[in-house]
């Protein structure tokens, strides 16, 4: 007869580790440049020129709008011209 260990059965107190674990320990130990890095770290550069290219955008659509508009002062006071502002300002 054979032994639980010998012939590959998992135990019932045996835990299995999530399959994200795995990928990540795989992806570290494939590429060891990358191994101790955090996401921060990888994708900093790339998530500021996202943030400002989008607050271009935002600051390009907020001044043609204000341009276009019939009453500006009346859109700048409106609950949608706040909004727009206030998504310009934190940048």
């Amino acid at each position: 007869m054979a032994d639980a260990e010998t012939s590959g059965a998992v135990s019932a107190d045996a835990t299995p580790s999530p399959p994200g674990m795995l990928f990540a320990l795989r992806f570290d130990l494939r590429n060891p440049a990358l191994a101790g890095t955090t996401m921060a770290d990888r994708y900093a550069a790339a998530l500021d020129i996202a943030e400002w290219a989008f607050t271009l955008l935002f600051t390009v659509e907020y001044v043609l709008r204000m341009v276009t508009v019939r009453r500006p002062l009346q859109y700048a006071r409106s609950f949608f011209g706040v909004v727009d502002v206030l998504a310009i300002l934190p940048s």
